[in-house]
This record gives structure tokens, C-alpha cells and sequence, in this order.
């Protein structure tokens, strides 16, 4: 039987909530910041993945934007994040990996 780290679970999608981390400058906003291409790039690997839903900011959070993707395990999620978004490497970002169990879409596979 697979772990949790390893098991895929269609109905799990998970939310990447970006808050600014500690190399964020608070004057420069996020779309216009050095860093934040590679952010970009970031997305485009998990849509080549097959990963991708959507991305954008939380109007209701300054500075907070949130990355949704499904058909990905927690374990390989959380570690992607962590590991190859250079915006998180870079402390420009800080990021919470927030699982989501999906009970009705229209995006079904």
C-alpha cells in the first residue's frame, strides 16, 4: 500500500498559499519584483507535469497569492515547492502547502 507522502488521491488537490518571505522587499510588488519570472517558471513546469489549476493573488491577503494543483501526492508537492521554485529557494517567498479534498468540480479527469 502506498504512503501519504507517495499516494496520489484524485480528490486531493492542494492550495500553495505564497506569503512575502524574509528576502521580499514590501516596496516592490510581487509582478514587478526580479524574482518573480522565476516564480513564473515554476508554474510552467507543474503545467508540463499535468499539475496545474490556476494561480493568482488573494485580494483579501496583501501580498498573499495561492497556486492550486491536482494529481500530485502531498510528499511530492510539498518537496516541488520547496525545492525547485526559485522564489522559495530564494527567501522571496515563503510558502504553505494546504491539502484540499474536492468533493464537486467540473474539472474532472
Amino acid at each position: 500500500m502506498a504512503d501519504s507522502v507517495t499516494a496520489i488521491d484524485p480528490d486531493v488537490w492542494h492550495m500553495l498559499i505564497h506569503t512575502p518571505g524574509p528576502n521580499a522587499d514590501p516596496a516592490v510588488p510581487f509582478f514587478q519584483a526580479e524574482w518573480f519570472p522565476g516564480h513564473r517558471g515554476f508554474h510552467a513546469e507543474l503545467q508540463r507535469a499535468g499539475y496545474f489549476v490556476a494561480a493568482g493573488p488573494l485580494p483579501d491577503r496583501a501580498g498573499a497569492g495561492q497556486t492550486l494543483v491536482r494529481g500530485v501526492s502531498t510528499g511530492e508537492i510539498t518537496r516541488l515547492a520547496r525545492e525547485t521554485d526559485p522564489a522559495v529557494i530564494g527567501g522571496f517567498l515563503d510558502v504553505e502547502i494546504v491539502p484540499w479534498r474536492v468533493v464537486e468540480t467540473v474539472l474532472r479527469r
